[in-house]
């Protein structure tokens, strides 16, 4: 008869004492985003005028009694793991690209190339193209003037709540839904070409490219890595998104300030890292101050 040798019980539980100590338990992510959004006009003290009015380049001038944006979404894309990819920047274009808004770039030829087509020639032909791996989502039209810190809602493609799978995330999506604005106008020049009066527009965005920004971002969730990514998202509007509506219509053209709104900045990186920024970074974040809003 064999004599069968069994593994004392103490070393048998130290080992799996250290194999739970380097593994994952079943639906466990390998890091977690905390992400923040916000968004803004930026302080253009050239274009202000004693009593609150923003100086236009068509001579009108606009004060902004309330404005709001409503975020159709946020995603954010990853490579998967192991990946290496040449990161696609919209902010920072690759050589014969320039002029990245609302979904494309302008290529040296003179065309428009899209995001996608543009980070698939990047990628190369045997590199699988990135993926939405969360979602967030902000349920409340977001204050343009009385500016917050808002925590979105996280939706995850495979994991509950802002969990990332191993991988790297490469960029963030933001998509409008609508820009809501009620202004006062007024004419600089003489004779005024209009009264001054109200306007009241409500711009849809949704399924329009102008109303689409990204940015390029830099994470990998990995097994012995950061735990958790501080991701700080922010959008800068400039009163330039007026210039070109001519306020004396009787119809006030909406269309040029959706595509005038495709140059705004979009921001996002890691928290504190200035250099994932733009030069409109102090400008977006004034709040910083404040306490943090979650939206609901």
């Amino acid at each position: 008869m064999k004599r069968l040798f069994s593994t004392p019980p103490v070393l048998t539980m130290l080992a799996l004492g250290l194999l739970s100590a380097c593994a994952l338990d079943a639906g466990e992510p390998f890091a977690t985003v905390r992400p923040t959004f916000s968004a803004a006009f930026a302080h253009e003290h050239e274009r202000e005028t004693d009593d609150g009015f923003w100086r236009l380049a068509s001579g009108f001038e606009i004060a902004v009694e309330a404005a709001a944006i409503e975020v159709e979404s946020i995603a954010l894309l990853s490579s998967a793991d192991g990946v290496a990819t040449e990161v696609f920047d919209p902010a920072n274009p690759p050589e014969g690209y320039s002029n990245c808004h609302g979904g494309h770039c302008h290529a040296d030829d003179g065309g428009t190339v899209d995001y996608a087509d543009i980070e698939a020639a990047l990628l190369g032909a045997e590199s699988a193209p990135l993926a939405t791996v969360l979602t967030l989502i902000l349920d409340a039209p977001v204050d343009l003037l009385n500016v917050a810190l808002l925590v979105p809602d996280c939706h995850a493609s495979t994991l509950e709540g802002c969990g990332l799978e191993a991988g790297t995330l490469r960029r963030a999506e933001l998509k409008l839904s609508r820009l809501t604005l009620h202004l006062v106008v007024r004419d600089s020049q003489e004779p005024a070409r209009v009264e001054p009066r109200h306007v009241d527009l409500a711009i849809e965005l949704t399924g329009d490219a102008h109303g689409t920004f990204a940015h390029a971002v830099d994470f990998t969730a990995e097994r012995h890595g950061e735990r958790f990514f501080d991701l700080d998202m922010s959008l800068t509007l400039s009163a330039a998104i007026f210039d070109e509506v001519d306020w004396a219509a009787s119809e006030i053209d909406a269309h040029a300030i959706a595509h005038a709104l495709s140059h705004a900045a979009f921001e996002a990186g890691a928290r504190g890292d200035e250099h994932a920024h733009g030069h409109d970074h102090d400008h977006a974040h004034d709040h910083a101050e404040g306490e943090s809003t979650h939206e609901h």
